[in-house]
């Protein structure tokens, strides 16, 4: 089974679901599909004989339990805002929604709109509490909903058992089982807080970073179980090629362009819950273009504007690249780096990629030139765009970075060695330089350097591209959104 067919598989099972959970706080199928989905295709592609179940970690735990207990004493009694309501409500997990979002809470603030940021991780609570009001949730230790999670589990035994026994299926069952059982509280626990934020708060919008995920998914159901509320949220990173991006439930999910609306409405999307604003936080990258490289790059790698510089962008190995292809991915990078003295090899790593994946290449490979920074290297810049600038190419395989290089006029080399990335618009629309293999990789590389004009025909089709998917109006699009949020008030 590929991803398509597991996601289709598992939207089968939350249908099934549905009936059996009419009188509960929520359907667990449901509302932990991001979870269930990327889990369950680890563990079919990839590492089956590694996750027979999915078992707590004491040790784990407990060191969690520890942080969370001194995340709560130290921070949670900073973070009371009283009982004042605010009209709207932020709910960022990523450090990537702290960007989309920070053009727009400015917007807010400069219409004197009161509006309030909770988030229950540490690090955006320290980076915003100064400039924005925002509240530091901690984790629940105790367990004080065991009713309502021992009840959920109990009917999801029952619905496995009965999907198991009426239909034709083809997931492991037993493995997301394991799942449900393990984290399930977690997601009751947020329920139970976000309820609670809710009724203290009042708020009339609810804005969430990502509506698939955990935080997003629990805070966007209890918002549908309210009249007078409204949820919001933004695309968050490319929709094409994602299954999970044909399952959202907010009332209004803001796209960057008409690609992704088109691409939406195509896989189910109703295009009244659709709203193209643009991409807030391109608003000061996307018509500021230097060209230069930076000059803390320049500084602490050495890099220079006299030789060629290639970016290397991959998302590292998950669901939609199997750890065995991004093993292959690594090893053709470098054979391919080896061969060109005279290029600046750079891998920026994702946040869910590490050096832990790199032991085998690095051992193959002990005197390579590449430099590789991890996401996390506070002596770095955090924005993308810095690192693009100034870039020769970016070699990547379908992560979103690939679109944003092409909004800078940076040639874009797709890598695919196991056909993997399936409905990649970008790839099939031929906005890249698409290569399977270490000979196609060396001949782009080769030619992107001495012979850019090769690819001329697909450097336009990207420039069509990323104007069909970066919008640009005269309003800004923070300002968009911000009139959006606000168009229900009084």
């Amino acid at each position: 089974m590929d991803r398509f067919e597991i996601f289709k598989e598992l939207k089968r099972l939350v249908e099934f679901a549905d009936p059996y959970y009419e009188n509960s706080i929520f359907n667990p199928f449901q509302v932990m599909i991001s979870e269930l989905f990327i889990k369950t295709v680890s563990y079919l592609k990839n590492e089956r004989s590694q996750f027979e179940t999915v078992k707590k970690n004491n040790f784990g735990e407990l060191k969690l339990t520890l942080k969370y207990v001194k995340d709560k004493v130290i921070y949670s009694t900073l973070s009371e805002y009283g009982s004042k309501h605010y009209p709207v409500l932020f709910l960022p997990t990523e450090p990537t929604h702290i960007s989309q979002l920070t053009s727009v809470f400015n917007t807010l603030k400069n219409k004197s709109v009161d509006f309030l940021v909770v988030t229950n991780r540490l690090p955006l609570y320290k980076k915003i509490k100064k400039e924005f009001s925002s509240i530091f949730l901690p984790k629940v230790l105790l367990n004080p909903h065991r009713k309502e999670i021992e009840t959920l589990k109990i009917q999801c035994k029952k619905v496995l058992h009965n999907f198991k026994q009426n239909l034709n299926y083809t997931l492991p069952l037993e493995y997301i089982y394991s799942i449900l059982d393990t984290e399930i509280e977690d997601y009751v626990n947020l329920y139970f807080q976000f309820d609670t934020l809710l009724q203290k708060y009042q708020p009339k919008s609810v804005f969430v970073g990502n509506d698939t995920t955990k935080e997003g998914r629990v805070m966007t159901f209890l918002v549908k179980k309210r009249n007078n509320l409204k949820s919001f949220c933004i695309m968050h990173g490319s929709v094409t090629g994602e299954p999970l991006d044909t399952f959202h439930q907010v009332d209004c999910f803001f796209l960057y362009g008409k690609a992704a609306m088109d691409d939406l409405v195509k896989n189910g999307m109703p295009s009244e819950r659709l709203k193209i604003s643009g991409a807030p936080y391109l608003e000061d990258f996307l018509f500021n273009k230097t060209g230069e490289i930076d000059i803390v790059l320049k500084k602490k790698l050495g890099l220079t504007s006299t030789r060629p510089y290639i970016l290397i962008t991959n998302s590292g190995p998950g669901h939609s690249t199997s750890h065995e292809h991004y093993a292959k991915i690594l090893d053709v990078i470098f054979e391919v780096a080896s061969r060109f003295d005279d290029i600046q090899w750079v891998i920026k790593l994702h946040r869910k990629d590490n050096l832990n994946n790199f032991q085998d290449v690095l051992k193959k490979y002990p005197k390579h030139v590449i430099k590789i920074i991890s996401s996390y290297d506070k002596d770095y810049p955090e924005s993308i765009f810095t690192w693009l600038q100034g870039a020769t190419c970016i070699l990547t395989g379908a992560s979103t970075v690939a679109i944003e290089a092409m909004a800078l006029d940076i040639p874009v080399v797709t890598l695919d060695l196991m056909n993997e990335f399936k409905k990649v618009d970008f790839i099939e629309q031929h906005a890249t330089i698409h290569v399977t293999n270490s000979s196609e990789l060396q001949t782009a590389v080769h030619n992107l350097i001495l012979h850019k004009d090769t690819y001329d025909s697909i450097l336009q089709q990207a420039k069509n591209y990323s104007k069909n998917y970066f919008f640009k109006g005269e309003i800004k699009s923070s300002e968009l959104i911000a009139i959006e949020l606000l168009k229900d008030f009084k």
